[in-house]
C-alpha cells in the first residue's frame, strides 16, 4: 500500500513546488485535482500524470477568483468523489519596493499569495469534512 492511497488532493500551481508537490503525491497512490494559469505546464502536468498512470484533472484556474476556485473544487469532487488535502502552492512574485510597486501589482500578489489560501479553504474543507478530514 502507497502512503497516498485513495487520497484525493488538490494542489495549486502547475510548475514548481506545485508540480513537485503533484508528483510526489501521485506517486504515493493520490489523485491529483490541480490548479494553475499557466497552460503549457498545465499540458506538460497532464501529459506526465498521465503518463505515470495518476488520476488527474488538471484546469486552467486563476486561484485569485472566488467561483474559478469553487469550480475546480466541485469539478474534481465529481471526478474523483471527494477532496482529502489541499496544498496551496500558487504564486506570482512581483518584484520591487513599497515605493516602486504601483496598488495593482500589490494586490494580485496579495490575492494570489494569500488569498488562494483562504479561497481554497473556503471551498475546500467542507469537501474534506465529508470524508472525515
Amino acid at each position: 500500500m502507497k502512503d497516498f492511497d485513495g487520497k484525493i488532493a488538490l494542489v495549486t500551481g502547475t510548475t514548481g513546488i506545485g508540480l513537485a508537490t503533484a508528483r510526489r503525491l501521485a506517486a504515493g497512490g493520490a489523485a491529483i485535482i490541480a490548479c494553475g494559469i499557466d497552460r503549457a505546464a498545465n499540458a506538460a502536468m497532464t501529459a506526465e500524470l498521465d503518463s505515470s498512470g495518476a488520476g488527474a484533472l488538471v484546469m486552467a484556474v486563476d486561484v485569485s477568483v472566488p467561483d474559478q476556485v469553487r469550480d475546480a473544487i466541485a469539478a474534481g469532487v465529481e471526478r474523483f468523489g471527494g477532496l482529502d488535502i489541499i496544498v496551496n502552492s500558487a504564486a506570482v512574485h512581483p518584484y520591487g519596493t513599497a515605493v516602486s510597486t504601483d496598488f495593482d501589482t500589490w494586490n494580485q500578489a496579495m490575492s494570489v499569495n494569500v488569498g488562494s489560501i483562504y479561497l481554497t479553504a473556503h471551498f475546500g474543507i467542507p469537501e474534506m469534512m465529508k470524508r472525515g478530514g
